[in-house]
């Protein structure tokens, strides 16, 4: 298993892993929790984000229309939108109930590299 393709949940009073998700081809380079629930949102050098479910490890969906690395993601604070940042370029916006792209916001100069 390489490491750098998976997430760990861990319990913060005792250091111990929980919970290891896994389902990214290539290495994971952000993540974002959604504020009052069990989800998280990550985004990988694999071109993808995923949506999973913290309390039991599953990928939810996958999110796909980056063409390079997602390098950032920023969930709404109401957990229904992802922002996400590529190397592409582009700042997409999404969906999180139905995995659908709503936007994609174009113009930088360079790769995205944050979202705050």
């Amino acid at each position: 298993m390489n490491d750098f393709r998976t997430l760990r949940v861990w319990n913060l009073e005792t250091g111990e892993t929980v919970r290891i998700l896994e389902g990214h081809r290539d290495g994971v380079a952000a993540v974002a929790l959604a504020a009052q629930t069990p989800l998280a949102v990550s985004a990988s050098y694999d071109g993808t984000l995923r949506l999973w479910d913290l309390n039991t490890a599953q990928a939810l969906r996958t999110l796909t229309g980056h063409t390079a690395p997602v390098c950032a993601v920023a969930v709404t604070m109401d957990g229904k939108y992802a922002v996400s940042g590529s190397r592409d370029e582009t700042l997409k916006v999404w969906d999180l109930d139905t995995g659908r792209e709503l936007r994609t916001m174009r113009g930088h100069a360079g790769y995205v590299n944050g979202v705050p």
